[in-house]
C-alpha cells in the first residue's frame, strides 16, 4: 500500500470536506466569512489544490515508471488523454485554486457562494479518482452519482461539526446569550443532520454493492478492503451515537439550562464526534486505493 498516496488522499479529503462543509455551514447560519474564516478556508483550498497536484504526480509516476517521464510533455499528454483519474486530479486542483482566488480577491456573500460552488465541483471530482472511475455505462454513472452524493453529505455533516466547535470553543462561549444562540443553532441543524445521515447510509450502501458486485459483497468482507470498511463503519456508528446523544440529550439540556456544565458536556461530545470523523476520512483515503477483491 502506497503511504505517499494515502497521505495526499487523506490531505485532500480533509481539506476539501472541511473547507466546503465549513463554508456551507457558515452560509447556512446566515454569516459571511470574516477575516479569520477566510484565512482558514484559504488554507483548506491551498491544501486541496496542492494535494490534488501531488496525487496527480504520484499517479503519473505509478503509470509511467520514472519522474523524467512524468515531467515530459509526451508523458503528461499520455496520462491526461488516457486515464480519467489524471483529469480528475487536474480538475480538482484548478477548481480549488479558483476557489482560493475567489476568497482572496472578492468579499461578501457572493464571493463565498462562488467559492462554495467551486469547492463543490472539486469534491465531485473525487468520483473520477477512486473506484467509481472504473465503472462504465449506467452502473458507472450510478456509482459516480452515489459517490458525489456521499461526499457532499459528508461535507455537510463535518462542516457543521466544525461550525459547532468554533462556537463552543469561542472566547465568548461563557456568555449566556452566546450560549443561547449556539443552542438554537444546534437545534436548527437537527433536520439537516438527519437528512445528511440518511444520504450517507443510502449512498454508502449503494457504493459498497457497486464496488464489490452484488454477488460478492460477503466475500469482500474477508479481504483487507473489507477490514478497512469494517473500521470505517465502526467509527461511523460511533459518530451516529454521539450525534444522537447531542440531538436528544445534550443540545436540549444546553437550551434549557444554559450553564457552563451543559456547554462543557456538549463541547466534549462534539469534539469526540469530530475526532471519529477524522478517522472515517482516513479510512476513506485507504479504501480508495485498496482493491475490494484482493486477499
Amino acid at each position: 500500500m502506497d503511504a505517499a498516496e494515502i497521505t495526499v488522499r487523506t490531505l485532500q479529503y480533509a481539506a476539501g470536506l472541511t473547507g466546503a462543509g465549513g463554508l456551507a455551514a457558515l452560509l447556512w447560519a446566515g454569516e459571511t466569512p470574516g477575516r479569520a474564516s477566510r484565512a482558514f478556508l484559504a488554507v483548506c483550498c491551498g491544501l486541496l489544490a496542492a494535494g490534488a497536484l501531488a496525487n496527480g504526480l504520484v499517479f503519473s509516476h505509478a503509470v509511467l515508471g520514472s519522474w523524467d517521464e512524468v515531467f515530459s510533455a509526451d508523458g503528461a499528454d499520455f496520462v491526461l488523454t488516457t486515464f480519467d483519474p489524471a483529469l480528475g486530479f487536474l480538475a480538482r486542483a484548478v477548481l480549488a485554486g479558483l476557489a482560493l482566488a475567489a476568497l482572496l480577491t472578492l468579499r461578501g456573500k457572493p464571493a463565498a457562494w462562488i467559492a462554495l460552488a467551486l469547492l463543490a465541483g472539486a469534491l465531485a471530482s473525487f468520483a473520477w479518482t477512486g473506484h467509481a472511475a472504473s465503472g462504465e455505462g449506467w452502473e458507472g454513472g450510478l456509482h459516480k452519482a452515489a459517490t458525489i452524493s456521499h461526499i457532499i453529505a459528508a461535507a455537510v455533516w463535518l462542516g457543521a461539526l466544525g461550525l459547532f466547535l468554533s462556537r463552543l470553543f469561542a472566547a465568548q462561549a461563557g456568555n449566556r446569550e452566546y450560549r443561547q444562540r449556539t443552542a438554537r443553532l444546534l437545534s436548527r441543524f437537527s433536520g439537516i443532520g438527519s437528512a445528511a445521515v440518511a444520504a450517507l447510509v443510502i449512498t454508502g450502501g449503494a457504493n459498497t454493492v457497486l464496488v464489490a458486485g452484488p454477488d460478492r459483497v460477503m466475500a469482500m468482507l474477508e479481504t483487507p478492503y473489507g477490514g478497512w470498511l469494517a473500521v470505517k463503519l465502526a467509527l461511523f456508528a460511533g459518530m451516529l451515537g454521539l450525534a444522537a446523544l447531542n440531538r436528544f440529550m445534550l443540545a436540549p439540556a444546553l437550551a434549557q439550562q444554559l450553564t457552563g456544565q451543559a456547554a462543557g458536556r456538549i463541547r466534549l461530545a462534539v469534539l469526540a464526534e469530530t475526532c471519529l470523523g477524522a478517522g472515517v476520512v482516513a479510512c476513506v483515503a485507504v479504501l480508495g486505493i485498496t482493491s475490494p477483491h484482493a486477499g
